[in-house]
């Protein structure tokens, strides 16, 4: 640089800030340019700070901001703990790059799975949708593009090896592997994975799909909270109403939805649905009250499905209560024919003991009859003797 010397302090300090200024703003430039083309990646990241609202991650050359929306709540975060982070976004700004990461996007499991299995990077494995409640379960969709090849083998991995490298980077979180389908009955079939789905009806005019499932897996294929079948729907994109096995006045039926109550519309049995009312066997096992505790329900319509439920559920609760086969009905009856005949000896020994009893008593009144008899009899002739011997007189 050219020296000059009639520049005084103040013009110094000006030009000191100056160049400070003009190296910051190219190092933001080269930080923008180096992760303007990364959104959408994966990054790792050491946590600097953490704060209520935020934590701040360093990235090397640059901090990025970790929103709480964008955390896992079943997550602990250290500072000083290396982990990946999903680049959510990267802004332009006066002060910096505005690189906002996050753990809980859907696209990051995307991106492990990408670094785990190499046919998904090759592009042999497609992974086709994702469904993700962050911190609980997540569901992928993954399809093959090349014939032989099994897609769901593949991410799995050899003893489970690649899916596991995955799930404890997410720490903990469970996660469902899923073969995609083009035919929309099949796709929703495996996306009820882990229940075993019996019939699916589909209704493509209100993007419907009513899945059929043995009432012993009934909770299982709807989740805690509703959580697998609420997986499944964003999954698949199709509304899926769960039923299980339920016994009617024509039979057995398939799947007794609360459509099939009285009083019941699509619209009540969302409301119905959202308060926890999955089947016809939860309104009966609940009350009126209950369910007029739920909004947009009044006592009457209350009534009305409730009567309803137990109109269509009175058959089931009938077989119920009768003994379940033949065999049984037999050892019913012969438990109580050995009831009645156990009673009849025990009867027959308790007259057997009375009438001994009063066998006992009648001989011993007999014998005190006699004792008496006998000291009668002689008391009396003491007093003929008495009366028969001479009396002296003076």
């Amino acid at each position: 640089l050219e020296t000059r010397e009639d520049f005084g302090r103040i013009a110094a300090q000006t030009a000191k800030q100056v160049i400070i200024q003009r190296i910051r703003e190219a190092e933001r430039e080269a930080v923008w340019n180096e992760y303007k083309d990364k959104e959408g990646e994966l990054v790792s990241g050491i946590i600097q700070r953490v704060e209520t609202h935020n934590t701040f991650i360093d990235l090397g050359k640059t901090i990025a901001i970790f929103p709480k929306e964008e955390q896992v709540f079943s997550e602990k975060y250290y500072i000083g703990t290396r982990m990946k982070f999903y680049i959510l976004s990267v802004n332009s700004d006066p002060k910096g790059p505005g690189i906002v990461l996050s753990r809980s996007h859907p696209k990051m499991i995307s991106r492990l799975f990408e670094l785990e299995v190499p046919e998904i990077g090759a592009g042999t494995v497609e992974i086709k949708s994702i469904a993700r409640e962050a911190g609980n379960r997540t569901k992928i969709a993954v399809a093959s593009n090349e014939e032989g090849v099994d897609p769901v083998g593949s991410c799995v991995g050899q003893k489970g090896t690649r899916v596991a490298a995955v799930i404890s980077e997410l720490s903990g979180e469970k996660i469902d592997i899923i073969e995609w389908s083009e035919d929309p009955e099949i796709f929703v079939a495996n996306a009820m994975s882990p229940a075993k789905v019996t019939k699916i009806e589909m209704m493509p005019r209100r993007h419907t799909a009513k899945v059929y499932v043995p009432e012993n897996q009934l909770s299982l294929a709807i989740g805690k909270a509703g959580q697998n079948v609420r997986l499944a729907a964003k999954l698949t994109g199709w509304k899926i109403d769960v039923a299980g096995a339920t016994l009617t006045s024509e039979g057995l039926k398939e799947g007794a939805l609360l459509e099939d109550l009285a009083g019941v519309g699509e619209k009540t049995a969302q409301l119905l649905h959202d308060a926890g009312f999955n089947t016809p066997e939860d309104i009966l096992n609940s009350s009126v009250d209950k369910l007029t505790e739920v909004e947009g329900i009044g006592e009457k319509t209350a009534e009305k499905i409730f009567k309803s439920a137990q109109e269509l559920l009175k058959p089931k609760i009938i077989a119920e209560a009768k003994p379940e086969s033949k065999e049984e009905v037999v050892e019913e009856k012969i438990e109580e024919k050995g009831i009645i005949e156990e009673a009849a000896r025990v009867a027959e020994k308790e007259l057997a003991e009375e009438a001994r009893e009063e066998g006992i008593k009648e001989g011993i009144e007999e014998s005190l009859m006699e004792q008496s008899g006998i000291e009668t009899e002689s008391s009396a002739e003491k007093e003929i003797e008495e009366e028969l011997k001479p009396k002296d007189f003076e």
